[in-house]
């Protein structure tokens, strides 16, 4: 049984002791009306007619009264198990919605940190516009977790002559040894177009970073050390706390 299904339990226990005490005073007081009308009939001795009849319509007034007050307690009763209910349906309800929008962005979060990492600069440019609008929707450590990811971007190696070609990949050989005839070659990876994207997320940073910010990210951290930043425009921007700018 779960901790939900207990209080309900004894609520109901307790319903159906209170009404079968009421109905119990109800024939208690019912029997000895009829009880009263009898000994009319009987004859007693001790009651006069008058007395006696008072005794048992009174009696059976009382009885009346105590099983119309049972079936309104037991409706109250009903009603507050209903309510009841319907509270904790309401309570579960919004904590799966909850459960539900959480794993959402966080999913969106991976997909975000996925396109980041995509070979075409158009799949890396909607990576930074998704992990910006994560960012958004959240608050504290989980923002800045998304704004980390793009700080990040930013550090990464890059050689801002390659940065507006399309070339991926540079093969260079050099020569060890004429002698032994030994070569040896280096392979440096470019991410193509490059520029345009690191433009977009110092672009994204500074929008949050304005007064008129619909969301602000200014009391977020900002690591910029070892990043190559172009075409940056803070003017207006405001940040608490902010690592050096290379």
């Amino acid at each position: 049984m779960s901790e939900g299904e207990k209080p309900t339990r004894r609520g109901s226990v307790e319903l159906r002791r209170r009404s079968l005490g009421l109905m119990l005073g109800a024939a208690g007081v019912a029997g000895f009306g009829a009880a009263a009308l009898s000994g009319v009939e009987t004859g007693l001795s001790h009651l006069s007619q008058p007395w006696a009849t008072l005794l048992g319509g009174t009696a059976v007034l009382t009885a009346g009264i105590l099983t119309y007050l049972n079936g309104v307690d037991t409706r109250r009763q009903a009603e507050e198990h209903h309510n009841e209910q319907m509270t904790r349906e309401l309570q579960r309800h919004a904590d799966d919605t909850a459960q539900a929008r959480e794993a959402a962005l966080w999913e969106r979060f991976g997909a975000a940190a996925a396109q980041l990492a995509d070979k075409s600069a158009a799949i890396r440019i909607a990576g930074v516009f998704a992990m910006a609008g994560v960012a958004d929707e959240r608050s504290g450590a989980s923002r800045q977790q998304c704004i980390d990811v793009l700080c990040g971007y930013l550090r990464l190696p890059y050689d801002p002559e390659q940065g507006e070609s399309g070339r991926t990949k540079l093969v260079t050989k050099s020569v060890v040894s004429r002698r032994d005839e030994i070569e040896q070659e280096e392979h440096t990876e470019y991410r193509q177009n490059d520029s345009e994207v690191r433009k977009t997320i110092v672009r994204v940073i500074a929008s949050r970073l304005r007064p008129e910010a619909e969301c602000s990210w200014s009391a977020s951290d900002f690591d910029f050390r070892t990043a190559h930043l172009e075409d940056v425009d803070l003017r207006r921007g405001r940040i608490l706390r902010c690592c050096p700018i290379r």
